[in-house]
């Protein structure tokens, strides 16, 4: 080409090789295809391959089957890499263009109209050349691709039977469900939580991550492949959990989804809260209660009452479809609650936060009426 070569014919090139090559995109992203009908020619292509080179930078490389000079890439041999950036593989709408100028070996990104700036080249062996072009000079969503190689006798092109697919956006990770144990999820320690997730090349890996407050992220569960996940997770009692997905696409490219909170109840019948039902008439009542069983006050003179520290507190109780309704009162400031207004076997009926964390609070549960349950409390 001698030198730089010339918009028409780069269009042309593109034009040819968009009708010699099938249409059809790839199924899934690859890091490397192999042209598959090497010769011993100095220019044929051996193998080609796609990368990152940080967040704003891709890389695309060649491998022929014999070494080269730099300074081969002259007259009638290059190597150009052409890219699909629009979806319709009809045409390329992008161009890379690595020839031998002035002494050293250089790289140009062009449209069908001409040039559009430079890229970086490099030689990291004797058969090879990588460049390195900026996603905005592409598609920072993905494209796809091949390249070529041109000499006297000919070209050669990799991948040889379809464009090879370049994915650079992250997996989707929604519909992120992580219920609470104390709700109907479940009535144990062990409790489902689903995601879907969703991505052009496919999912390599996705690790669900669980943490306490003050330590580091621990992986709880492993898997690969889109679509939705369920997994059954067990926690600890009294235990306030944070949930994360994070997940790693086939192209390298990786998302972190928001975190959830889920914290595990203080059974009623934990030893912690033993002391905390006041009065003679308190029932054990088994049950579809969270762990297998609930206490029930027998008259008026039963109560709970119970100090804690944190910023949060939540009573879980068995509804009632009777016209019932409890005080709950927080250092003196009372919360009426209508428990037939709840339905379904457990739930939190009453809950506050915004607590003062540096002080200690106290909860009382009571009521005119007998029935009253305590199933379990939250704190955090």
């Amino acid at each position: 080409m001698k030198g730089r070569p010339a918009g028409g014919f780069l269009a042309a090139v593109g034009a040819g090789l968009a009708l010699a090559i099938a249409s059809s995109p790839a199924a899934a992203d690859t890091r490397a295809v192999a042209d598959g009908n090497d010769a011993p020619g100095r220019l044929d292509i051996r193998r080609a391959t796609q990368g990152h080179a940080g967040s704003r930078t891709v890389t695309h490389s060649v491998t022929t089957s014999r070494r080269f000079a730099s300074s081969f890439l002259q007259g009638e041999n290059a190597f150009t890499f052409h890219f699909d950036t629009n979806a319709r593989p009809a045409r390329f709408e992008r161009f890379v263009f690595v020839f031998w100028a002035n002494g050293r070996l250089r790289a140009m990104v062009a449209n069908r109209r001409g040039s559009i700036g430079a890229a970086r080249v490099s030689r990291p062996n004797g058969r090879t050349v990588k460049v390195r072009v900026r996603k905005s000079q592409l598609d920072p969503a993905g494209y796809h691709w091949l390249v070529a190689s041109f000499f006297p006798s000919g070209f050669d092109v990799a991948p040889n039977q379809r464009l090879a697919f370049h994915d650079l956006t992250p997996p989707r990770i929604t519909r992120l469900s992580f219920p609470d144990p104390s709700t109907n999820a479940s009535a144990t320690l062990t409790f489902p939580v689903s995601f879907k997730l969703a991505d052009a090349s496919g999912i390599r890996s996705w690790v669900l991550q669980r943490r306490l407050a003050g330590t580091a992220w621990r992986p709880v569960a492993r898997g690969r492949g889109t679509g939705v996940k369920t997994r059954q997770v067990t926690g600890v009692e009294g235990d306030d959990y944070l949930f994360r997905v994070r997940a790693t696409d086939r192209a390298g490219n990786t998302r972190t989804s928001a975190t959830r909170r889920v914290s595990v109840p203080l059974d009623d019948a934990n030893v912690d809260l033993t002391d905390a039902f006041v009065g003679d008439s308190w029932q054990v009542a088994p049950g579809p209660g969270f762990l297998g069983a609930f206490h029930a006050t027998g008259g008026p003179e039963d109560t709970f009452e119970y100090e804690f520290v944190g910023r949060y507190v939540a009573w879980i109780a068995a509804p009632t479809t009777s016209p019932m309704s409890a005080t709950v009162n927080i250092d003196g400031a009372e919360t009426l609650v209508d428990l037939s207004s709840f339905t379904g076997e457990r739930v939190k009926v009453f809950e506050q936060g915004g607590l003062d964390p540096s002080s200690p609070h106290t909860i009382t549960i009571s009521s005119d009426v007998a029935g009253i349950t305590v199933d379990g409390l939250v704190f955090r």
